[in-house]
């Protein structure tokens, strides 16, 4: 069966973005796969009862992480200073808890920066009738991703999530996908 990756593109980058968020919104939803694969687990013989644990715990932890990790990576460094008081806050670890997320964030940041080095070497050579400018864009757009992980990452799930706690169902959106130029940032 083939497997089509069309981006969202609605013909205009608002209301682009407006469906992006609503597509990433129903994914994070996820509590329609959840019972299924519960009841699907259930039902296969031979699969050892920890192996489907596994699994179900994989999909209840991903779901949860995916909405909180990088809002907390980005408060906890500085967290333990805010609620610890007197001699709490001058112990070494509430202390040295920014230095180690710094060196932490370090990290990430190299694997960030390694990641969008052999992506932008990856890329295939600009078509002449594509301006330079936008594939300058296309490789900028690396800066903005710790930042877009929180917008389309952490908000649509947290929004998500929270609708699902209070019983609001969400409902099924088609986002309008552009199947005839899939790589319409750099073809336009």
């Amino acid at each position: 069966i083939p497997v089509y990756m069309y981006s969202v593109w609605t013909g205009e980058f608002w209301p682009s973005m407006k469906s992006q968020y609503k597509q990433i919104q129903r994914r994070a939803w996820g509590v329609e796969n959840f019972p299924y694969q519960a009841w699907y687990y259930l039902k296969i013989k031979n699969l050892p009862f920890k192996k489907g644990l596994h699994y179900l715990w994989n999909q209840l932890e991903g779901v949860y992480s995916w909405a909180t990790a990088p809002i907390l990576i980005f408060i906890l460094g500085r967290l333990p200073l805010l609620v610890l008081e007197g001699d709490e806050k001058a112990s070494v670890i509430a202390q040295n808890a920014p230095f180690i997320l710094e060196s932490l964030m370090t990290i990430a940041m190299a694997g960030l920066i390694l990641n969008a080095a052999l992506s932008t070497l990856l890329m295939p050579k600009r078509p002449e009738n594509v301006s330079a400018f936008k594939w300058i864009i296309i490789v900028l757009q690396w800066i903005a991703w710790p930042i877009m992980m929180i917008i389309f990452g952490s908000i649509p799930a947290i929004d998500a999530l929270t609708r699902l706690m209070l019983g609001k169902y969400l409902g099924f959106f088609l986002a309008p996908k552009d199947k005839v130029n899939t790589a319409h940032s750099v073809n336009t």
